[in-house]
């Protein structure tokens, strides 16, 4: 029913915690993940989290390690939703 977007930039730390908070309502049909250049392990937690939740959780990440703002991110996301509500 809904697709969760989240473009992350520098937020390892709270990752895990979101997408299993976002995972636990019956309404989220998918939830789709970005790393826009992050410097810390946010791209590595993001790869980990659609492995492991390979049917509900999509990782978007280019080889592209450039910050190209969430605005750009958000827009990307919003694409590639397959849910009607976001």
């Amino acid at each position: 029913m809904f697709s969760i977007v989240i473009p992350v930039y520098n937020h390892a730390q709270y990752l895990a915690l979101a997408v299993q908070s976002a995972l636990t309502s019956p309404l989220t049909s998918e939830i789709i993940l970005v790393d826009d250049g992050s410097t810390d392990d946010s791209a590595k937690i993001i790869k980990s989290l659609a492995r492991s939740q390979s049917c509900r959780v999509r990782d978007l990440t280019d080889g592209d390690k450039v910050n190209r703002g969430a605005h750009i991110r958000l827009n990307q996301l919003c694409r590639a939703a397959r849910s009607e509500w976001i």
